[in-house]
């Protein structure tokens, strides 16, 4: 696969952490897989609008982006005329923007879709 990627790497921060850390603070870019649900009560969410709500994810990605500062780039990926069709998000757009704008144009599509209930909700505030 590296061949396609002119001279970049897909490295998996699991098991990889020193040389993913490497890796972004030279050049790198932070892909989001597949984005979770916070994993412990201690993590401060990351809320985004998605789907309509305020929701709670996971800050990891974000933290990492930031202290190395790279930028998050979304994909999908999808099966189409006997292919697999990759689309990348914009540098410039909001990730979680990209993800729902794409999740919209095939939601049966996408294999996470039971972990929408998992995401904590932040209750708007209104004002009096």
């Amino acid at each position: 696969i590296a061949k396609y990627l002119n001279g970049g790497d897909v490295i998996d921060i699991e098991g990889n952490g020193k040389k993913f850390l490497s890796f972004l603070k030279k050049r790198g870019s932070l892909i989001i897989i597949a984005d979770l649900p916070p994993t412990n009560q201690n993590e401060t969410p990351l809320w985004k609008t998605f789907f309509g709500e305020k929701r709670g994810f996971a800050s990891g990605a974000q933290k990492l982006a930031n202290s190395t500062n790279s930028s998050i780039i979304p994909f999908v990926c999808y099966y189409e005329n006997s292919s697999y069709v990759m689309k990348f998000g914009d540098f410039e757009k909001d990730p979680y923007g990209f993800l729902e704008e794409e999740i919209m144009k095939k939601p049966e599509m996408w294999w996470a879709s039971d972990l929408l209930k998992l995401y904590p909700k932040k209750e708007s505030s209104s004002e009096i």
